[in-house]
């Protein structure tokens, strides 16, 4: 499993710095794989109905940190043209 996330991650282009974004409740081989490649996990909080991610914790996140981006990394995680109000 682990294996098969890293090289995932390697061939969706991830590097070392990235950071990647993951659901909160998840087994530890998803940060592991994350983590193997250099990059940092991001945890979101789940929702808790349903125990995914949760889709207000992400907007959330993106409001506050798309700013941050530079258009390199907003062309990299196809948010070019997103707009979050």
């Amino acid at each position: 499993g682990t294996s098969a996330l890293q090289i995932s991650l390697i061939l969706s282009g991830v590097k070392s710095n990235d950071e990647v974004l993951t659901q909160a409740l998840t087994f530890v081989a998803t940060a592991n794989s994350i983590a193997y490649t250099g990059a940092n996990p991001v945890f979101i909080d789940v929702d808790k109905d349903t125990m995914g991610l949760s889709p207000d914790a992400l907007e959330q996140f993106l409001i506050k940190n798309i700013a941050n981006l530079t258009e390199k990394d907003r062309s990299h995680a196809g948010l070019l043209s997103a707009t979050f109000t």
